[in-house]
Protein backbone atom coordinates (compact mmCIF):
# COMPACT_ATOMS: atom_id res chain seq x y z
CA UNK A 1 0.00 0.00 0.00
CA UNK A 2 1.08 3.92 -0.11
CA UNK A 3 0.89 6.50 2.47
CA UNK A 4 -2.80 7.71 0.79
CA UNK A 5 -4.48 4.71 0.76
CA UNK A 6 -3.19 3.40 3.86
CA UNK A 7 -4.80 6.53 5.22
CA UNK A 8 -8.05 4.98 4.58
CA UNK A 9 -7.96 1.51 6.16
CA UNK A 10 -9.51 1.01 9.28
CA UNK A 11 -6.41 -0.30 10.82
CA UNK A 12 -4.16 3.09 10.42
CA UNK A 13 -7.17 5.09 11.77
CA UNK A 14 -7.05 2.71 14.81
CA UNK A 15 -3.61 3.28 15.15
CA UNK A 16 -4.27 7.41 14.67
CA UNK A 17 -7.05 7.92 17.20
CA UNK A 18 -4.46 6.38 19.39
CA UNK A 19 -2.05 8.74 18.75
CA UNK A 20 -4.41 11.16 19.16
CA UNK A 21 -6.13 10.39 22.56
CA UNK A 22 -2.42 10.17 23.83
CA UNK A 23 -1.51 13.22 22.58
CA UNK A 24 -4.69 15.05 23.94
CA UNK A 25 -3.61 13.62 27.85
CA UNK A 26 -0.30 15.05 27.41
CA UNK A 27 1.27 11.59 26.81
CA UNK A 28 2.90 11.23 23.41
CA UNK A 29 5.85 11.04 24.87
CA UNK A 30 5.58 7.59 26.31
CA UNK A 31 4.18 6.34 23.59
CA UNK A 32 6.20 4.03 20.80
CA UNK A 33 4.12 2.12 18.01
CA UNK A 34 6.01 -1.16 17.14
CA UNK A 35 4.19 -2.96 14.36
CA UNK A 36 4.79 -4.90 11.17
CA UNK A 37 8.05 -3.16 9.47
CA UNK A 38 6.31 -2.59 6.21
CA UNK A 39 2.90 -1.23 7.70
CA UNK A 40 5.49 1.15 9.94
CA UNK A 41 7.10 2.00 6.88
CA UNK A 42 3.23 3.31 5.89
CA UNK A 43 2.88 5.29 9.23
CA UNK A 44 6.00 7.00 9.32
CA UNK A 45 5.20 8.17 5.39
CA UNK A 46 1.45 9.10 5.72
CA UNK A 47 2.06 10.48 9.20
CA UNK A 48 5.46 11.94 9.50
CA UNK A 49 4.93 14.37 12.48
CA UNK A 50 5.30 10.76 14.24
CA UNK A 51 7.88 8.63 12.41
CA UNK A 52 10.01 9.14 15.85
CA UNK A 53 7.35 6.81 17.87
CA UNK A 54 7.68 4.17 15.40
CA UNK A 55 9.60 1.53 16.04
CA UNK A 56 10.05 -0.85 13.36
CA UNK A 57 12.03 -3.35 15.36
CA UNK A 58 9.36 -5.44 16.95
CA UNK A 59 11.14 -6.98 18.85
CA UNK A 60 12.94 -3.84 20.50
CA UNK A 61 9.27 -2.79 21.39
CA UNK A 62 8.51 -5.49 22.96
CA UNK A 63 11.71 -5.51 25.08
CA UNK A 64 10.66 -1.70 26.11
CA UNK A 65 6.96 -1.81 26.86
CA UNK A 66 6.47 -1.42 29.52
CA UNK A 67 2.38 -1.11 28.73
CA UNK A 68 1.64 -3.54 25.84
CA UNK A 69 -1.39 -2.84 24.09
CA UNK A 70 -2.33 -5.04 21.07
CA UNK A 71 -5.89 -6.31 19.16
CA UNK A 72 -5.14 -9.72 19.11
CA UNK A 73 -1.47 -10.23 18.16
CA UNK A 74 0.10 -13.42 19.86
CA UNK A 75 3.04 -11.03 20.05
CA UNK A 76 0.96 -10.05 23.80
CA UNK A 77 2.92 -13.16 25.62
CA UNK A 78 6.46 -12.46 24.64
CA UNK A 79 5.23 -9.22 25.99
CA UNK A 80 4.03 -10.54 28.85
CA UNK A 81 6.60 -12.73 29.46
CA UNK A 82 8.83 -10.22 29.81
CA UNK A 83 7.06 -8.04 32.32
CA UNK A 84 4.51 -5.54 30.33
CA UNK A 85 1.59 -4.79 31.43
CA UNK A 86 -1.15 -5.90 28.50
CA UNK A 87 -4.01 -4.09 27.27
CA UNK A 88 -6.42 -5.99 24.52
CA UNK A 89 -7.90 -2.78 22.79
CA UNK A 90 -10.97 -4.30 21.14
CA UNK A 91 -12.99 -1.25 20.04
CA UNK A 92 -12.90 -3.16 16.61
CA UNK A 93 -13.87 -6.37 17.66
CA UNK A 94 -17.33 -6.58 16.09
CA UNK A 95 -16.44 -4.91 12.60
CA UNK A 96 -13.38 -7.46 12.89
CA UNK A 97 -15.54 -10.59 13.14
CA UNK A 98 -18.17 -9.55 10.99
CA UNK A 99 -15.74 -8.87 7.92
CA UNK A 100 -13.25 -11.33 8.43
CA UNK A 101 -15.88 -14.23 9.83
CA UNK A 102 -13.41 -15.26 12.65
CA UNK A 103 -14.48 -15.33 16.04
CA UNK A 104 -11.12 -14.87 18.13
CA UNK A 105 -9.64 -16.86 20.74
CA UNK A 106 -8.34 -14.72 23.27
CA UNK A 107 -11.88 -12.93 24.74
CA UNK A 108 -12.86 -11.14 27.88
CA UNK A 109 -12.79 -14.28 30.42
CA UNK A 110 -9.25 -16.00 28.95
CA UNK A 111 -6.92 -12.60 27.95
CA UNK A 112 -4.35 -12.46 29.71
CA UNK A 113 -4.69 -8.88 30.23
CA UNK A 114 -7.26 -6.30 30.55
CA UNK A 115 -10.00 -6.01 27.88
CA UNK A 116 -11.17 -2.38 26.96
CA UNK A 117 -13.51 -1.53 24.36
CA UNK A 118 -12.76 2.56 24.02
CA UNK A 119 -10.74 5.26 23.27
CA UNK A 120 -11.44 6.33 26.62
CA UNK A 121 -11.32 3.02 28.84
CA UNK A 122 -7.95 2.58 26.45
CA UNK A 123 -6.59 6.06 28.33
CA UNK A 124 -8.29 5.55 31.66
CA UNK A 125 -6.30 2.27 31.87
CA UNK A 126 -3.27 2.91 31.01
CA UNK A 127 -3.24 5.56 33.50
CA UNK A 128 -4.37 3.09 35.83
CA UNK A 129 -1.69 0.83 34.90
CA UNK A 130 1.10 3.65 35.46
CA UNK A 131 -0.50 4.53 38.98
CA UNK A 132 0.14 1.15 40.01
CA UNK A 133 3.46 0.98 38.50
CA UNK A 134 2.46 -1.54 36.10
CA UNK A 135 1.75 -4.72 38.03
CA UNK A 136 -1.23 -6.79 36.56
CA UNK A 137 -4.15 -7.86 38.68
CA UNK A 138 -3.15 -11.89 39.27
CA UNK A 139 -6.02 -12.71 38.07
CA UNK A 140 -4.16 -12.08 34.25
CA UNK A 141 -1.79 -13.72 35.48
CA UNK A 142 -2.92 -16.84 36.58
CA UNK A 143 -4.57 -16.81 32.99
CA UNK A 144 -0.90 -16.22 31.20
CA UNK A 145 0.38 -19.35 33.67
CA UNK A 146 -2.34 -21.36 31.77
CA UNK A 147 -1.21 -20.61 28.43
CA UNK A 148 2.82 -20.67 28.99
CA UNK A 149 3.82 -23.21 31.31
CA UNK A 150 7.24 -21.73 32.19
CA UNK A 151 8.32 -17.72 32.93
CA UNK A 152 11.89 -19.36 34.03
CA UNK A 153 13.73 -17.78 31.68
CA UNK A 154 14.86 -21.34 30.80
CA UNK A 155 13.02 -21.66 27.45
CA UNK A 156 16.34 -21.70 25.34
CA UNK A 157 17.56 -24.45 27.55
CA UNK A 158 15.00 -26.82 27.27
CA UNK A 159 14.54 -25.70 23.29
CA UNK A 160 18.32 -27.28 23.11
CA UNK A 161 17.86 -29.70 24.93
CA UNK A 162 14.46 -30.71 22.55
CA UNK A 163 16.82 -31.04 19.77
CA UNK A 164 19.71 -32.65 21.01
CA UNK A 165 17.47 -35.18 21.99
CA UNK A 166 15.46 -35.15 18.60
CA UNK A 167 19.03 -35.30 17.10
CA UNK A 168 18.69 -32.15 14.95
CA UNK A 169 21.30 -30.43 16.89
Amino acid sequence: MNPETIKETTYYKVYMSIIDAFEQHGMLDKLLISCHPKFADCIIQAATKYDDIVEKDVNKGIENAKIFITDYSSASYDAHYRGSYIIYYWEERDYLIENYQAIPPVNEENCDGVPVFSIDELMSEIKKAIANNYVMDPMYEERYKQINEFSDNKNGERLIKELKELDII
